[in-house]
């Protein structure tokens, strides 16, 4: 995107493209940052521990707190575990919800800047 902005908008004066530019670097910057963290963050695994009489997990052989899960794909339990994401190759839990959410949001926003750029260039 960032080499098609000054082919496109060449006819435009420098103030809008200093605009879309800026739109543009943030908004792909926010992504990339939130893909990063969200990817990279502990999800809240669960820390291994012997006890009796508590909830025990029998795959990893550890102790299962409330609303956790053994994700076969990790091979570990996270606490409130909310699926294993392909595409950050990591679980996504209580540690690194609020980084997947952001980076969905981010992704979307991006996405709509983009669409309404190109209708406001194919119509204008």
């Amino acid at each position: 995107m960032f080499w098609a902005l000054p082919r496109i908008s060449q006819d435009y004066r420098i103030v809008p493209k200093c605009c879309v530019w800026f739109v543009a670097v943030a908004l792909s910057s926010n992504v990339v940052y939130s893909f990063v963290v969200a990817s990279l963050s502990d999800p809240g695994s669960i820390p291994r521990v012997k006890l009796d009489d508590v909830p025990w997990c029998d795959v990893c052989n550890n102790v299962k707190p409330p609303r956790s899960h053994h994700c076969s794909t990790c091979s570990r339990c996270v606490y409130e575990m909310d699926h294993h994401c392909m595409f950050l190759h990591n679980c996504v839990g209580a540690g690194n919800l609020n980084h997947f959410v952001r980076l969905l949001l981010s992704l979307l926003m991006g996405c709509g800047f983009v669409a309404g750029y190109a209708i406001f260039e194919v119509l204008g």
